[in-house]
């Protein structure tokens, strides 16, 4: 076998030009390791080339030749500085070479320590890109022959020429396998979410049935069929009552809001006067609000058309201001204003309630997304109000936003939809 070129002058730059060219053919990561290693143990006159990736702390296997003996698995992994030569070659930043024999090379597997067993002598260098190792380019021979300088010149230029083919192709796939990750984790997240809204929609079915039967049993005592009530009794039954009416709207939340998560739940669009919803919203949290909470509506004289789906945009309407009177416990003004302008509808909902802190106002649109503090954790709900209010006007081609809050008292959230033409 032919001795290392001798790198001088224009030999050096003939070779190096020849190395990269060849390099840069690699289509893939394989390729350019394959390329490389046949050209180290052919130009070093060696019997075994390895690529190994610097990860962190460890070496890990890209690539192995060895035309007549075992080859090192691909993705095997041992500490850097197991490897006395190796870790040299690092420091230093130039080839080291050694002798097996004298190397005490820390390998966990029994099975690796056997293929380095066979070995007589090891060539290593880095192999760097901008001034980082990404790389290690390892050669040995069985024969009793240690390396020379040339053959560490030579090996030099073989792990420069081919750095940037390496690096590339290694970061090509780093990136395939990123954006493999990232499905995955979409995919799972879809399912996730699914899974959640099949929950919701399980459980609020669940729930109606008891539900039902006990607003039937409140009605019936409401109406005497088992006999006048008490006065003790009666404050009893208004209790019962205004929780029974609360559960009930949970319970309706949760199933709308399964519907409008169902990318099947068709949209019912008409194009009605988005005045009418606002009142008879109103008109329903008005009836439920302490006597302590003014609910003010400030309505235009004209008209006000948009095309919307009357049933999910009520609710959502009723939720917003049932928030405001809810999360206003000391009561207060609550003032419900609607105008048309540039081709939209706003519904403004201002309270002088507890206000919003800047770092929970993220939170307030997502699903099961309660801000909880000393001051609101007894008021009822499971934070799927706002969160509702938003699906359902992102499907009629509008919005719901916190516009005004401020974290010492006070809110306001406005709806937004197109005017219908």
């Amino acid at each position: 076998m032919p001795g290392p070129r001798l790198l001088r002058g224009s030999a050096n730059e003939t070779l190096a030009a020849e190395l990269v060219e060849e390099f840069n053919t690699a289509s893939d990561t394989e390729a350019a390791v394959r390329l490389v290693l046949h050209r180290a143990v052919m130009e070093t006159r060696s019997d075994r080339g390895v690529i190994s990736w610097i990860e962190g702390s460890e070496m890990v296997v890209a690539g192995c030749f060895d035309p007549v003996g075992e080859l090192v698995p691909v993705g095997s992994r041992w500490p850097l500085a197991g490897e006395q030569v190796s870790a040299v070659a690092l420091a230093e930043g130039r080839p080291e070479a050694g002798s097996y024999s004298s190397l005490g090379v820390d390998v966990p597997d029994p099975a690796l320590r056997d293929m380095h067993s066979r070995l007589t002598h090891l060539l290593v260098v880095p192999v760097a890109v901008a001034g980082e190792d990404v790389a290690i380019l390892c050669v040995s021979r069985r024969r009793a022959e240690e390396f020379t300088a040339e053959d560490g010149e030579v090996l030099d230029l073989i792990a420069s020429a081919g750095a940037n083919a390496l690096r590339s192709a290694h970061l090509s796939d780093l990136l395939g396998a990123a954006l493999l990750e990232v499905a995955a984790g979409r995919a799972d997240a879809a399912s996730v979410e699914r899974i959640k809204t099949d929950i919701l929609r399980l459980a609020s079915h669940e729930l109606r049935t008891p539900l039902t039967v006990l607003n039937g049993y409140l009605s019936l005592l409401r109406a005497g069929f088992f006999g006048s009530l008490s006065e003790s009794i009666d404050r009893v039954m208004q209790i019962l009552e205004r929780r029974t009416a609360e559960m009930n709207a949970l319970v309706n939340d949760m199933l709308v809001a399964a519907r409008v998560e169902d990318p099947q739940a068709p949209t019912e669009a008409e194009t009605l006067d988005l005045r009418i919803l606002v009142r008879d919203a109103a008109d329903s949290v008005a009836a439920r609000a302490s006597d302590r909470h003014i609910l003010r509506v400030e309505l235009p004289g004209e008209v006000v058309p948009a095309r919307v789906d009357a049933d999910r945009i009520l609710l959502a309407l009723r939720n917003i201001l049932d928030n405001a009177v809810k999360y206003s416990p000391g009561g207060g003004e609550v003032v419900c204003s609607v105008d048309a302008a540039d081709g939209w509808a706003r519904v403004r909902v201002a309270d002088h309630g507890l206000g919003i802190a800047p770092d929970d106002r993220e939170k307030l649109f997502t699903r099961f997304g309660r801000v909880l503090t000393s001051a609101n954790s007894h008021i009822p709900g499971i934070g799927l109000g706002l969160y509702f209010s938003r699906e359902a006007a992102r499907r009629c081609g509008g919005d719901v936003a916190l516009v005004d809050g401020e974290e010492d008292g006070g809110s306001t959230f406005e709806l937004s939809l197109p005017l219908a033409h």
